[in-house]
């Protein structure tokens, strides 16, 4: 939202919740609200952070930047990639960011631990908050 890029590596934090979503995803859309609740009120205060990861297909960067604000979620690591930085990227050869980490479908969620490694990869929001309380209870 700030306008300045945000590496997942930055974020220091016992375990790391990383989302893939869609503005224009409807499920996405009902479902982040949601996960924010759960967050701010069991995993905030275990470590956990929020990396959260927009791509743009019908919906523009305004739409983004409303829904957050408007759903309250400025305490997450908010990232938009754009259309045009993904084509960049696969002009350049590289992977785009949903063929990097694999993600054939919106919302999808991982959890990382403190290095960044995979704790467990496409989980539903129930599903995570079933590993988040068993690994708080550890």
């Amino acid at each position: 939202l700030s306008g300045k890029n945000i590496s997942l590596y930055d974020v220091d934090a016992k375990y790391t919740l990383l989302s893939f979503w869609d503005p224009a995803c409807d499920h996405c859309r009902e479902t982040l609200p949601k996960l924010d609740s759960v967050y701010l009120k069991k995993w905030k205060a275990a470590g956990v952070k929020m990396y959260s990861v927009a791509g743009e297909t019908e919906k523009t960067k305004d739409d983004w930047t409303k829904y957050i604000n408007e759903h309250s979620l400025q305490e997450w690591a908010n990232v938009y990639s754009s259309a045009a930085s993904e084509k960049i990227r696969v002009d350049a050869g590289q992977k785009t960011y949903l063929q990097l980490y694999d993600v054939a479908y919106y919302p999808a969620f991982f959890l990382l631990d403190k290095d960044k490694k995979f704790i467990a990869k496409k989980l539903k929001v129930e599903q995570m908050v079933e590993l988040l309380e068993s690994l708080a209870k550890k």
